[in-house]
């Protein structure tokens, strides 16, 4: 045997080992893109759907995977809102609050008898924020030199609407400090009224439809409205594609064809210029 050189057999030896490797490599690869043929081919991946309002100016929806495909005309007639009331103008020098109580619920707020209105308007404002009262307060410069209070139910829909009188359903406001706030009439016209508490109405496909809230499930199987404002708009729920797409085997195809470079890289299967096919695996001399 020569010492001049490795024996062609001993460097034979090595690349088929490298070879070897690739070819794990590849199989592995072609596992996965078996594996994306097969979900290609699961009825699910099919059912694959998006959805597409022609007037997301008054609706907008989302899909959930497996929806039924359709069209919907959708007309809305009213969004559901908060019911929003306040008080009477107030001097924040003044002290009509003074040891006055409101009554939230089962909350209950004392104002100070040493308060001013305007002290006594953020003292109720930061109770109700901090405590469930199924309310938000805010105090508004309504004037230079006066405030009053703004209180609006944190959920929409009429059933959310504040009430002066325990027969009436909603959230029930009481207390001496009611009077000297001057909030008696909260009804949907009442003088206390900002923005009365309603439902949502709309149609789908002609039927009737009312919610407490503007984001609506259930109406359309697997499809979340969100209602926007009046007016009108077609909804499609059509098979998307794209999505499907996404979910079969072109890239896990990519991937495996993009690594398979044995047919220009792996040493075995080529031959050198000046080497004979006898001569890359040596001659029986070498060999031994």
């Amino acid at each position: 045997m020569s010492v001049s050189r490795i024996p062609v057999w001993k460097r034979a030896k090595k690349n088929l080992q490298s070879e070897k490797s690739i070819f794990q490599s590849i199989n592995t690869k072609l596992n996965t893109l078996k594996t994306a043929v097969s979900d290609l081919l699961l009825n699910a991946n099919f059912n694959l759907v998006s959805g597409k309002s022609t007037n997301e100016g008054v609706v907008k929806l989302k899909t959930a995977e497996g929806t039924s495909t359709g069209n919907y005309n959708i007309a809305v007639t009213q969004l559901a809102q908060s019911h929003s009331i306040k008080s009477k103008s107030l001097d924040p020098a003044g002290t009509t609050l003074q040891g006055t109580t409101l009554k939230i619920g089962s909350v209950e707020i004392t104002v100070g008898d040493e308060m001013t209105d305007g002290e006594a308007l953020e003292y109720i404002k930061n109770q109700i924020n901090s405590k469930d009262t199924g309310l938000t307060a805010a105090v508004v410069s309504d004037s230079d030199n006066s405030k009053v209070l703004v209180l609006t139910s944190k959920e929409t829909g009429a059933q959310n609407k504040m009430v002066l009188s325990s027969t009436d359903d909603g959230i029930l406001l009481e207390g001496t400090a009611l009077s000297a706030l001057d909030i008696t009439d909260i009804a949907d016209n009442g003088q206390n009224t900002i923005q009365k508490a309603q439902d949502a109405k709309f149609t789908v496909n002609g039927l009737l439809i009312t919610r407490s809230s503007n984001n609506i499930s259930g109406v359309i199987d697997g499809v979340t409205l969100e209602l926007v404002a009046a007016g009108s708009s077609q909804v499609t729920v059509a098979r998307d594609t794209d999505k499907i797409a996404e979910k079969s085997m072109l890239s896990s195809k990519r991937t495996t064809m993009s690594s398979t470079p044995c047919a220009t890289t792996c040493p075995s299967l080529q031959t050198p210029r000046n080497e004979s096919a006898a001569g890359r695996f040596g001659t029986e001399d070498d060999q031994q």
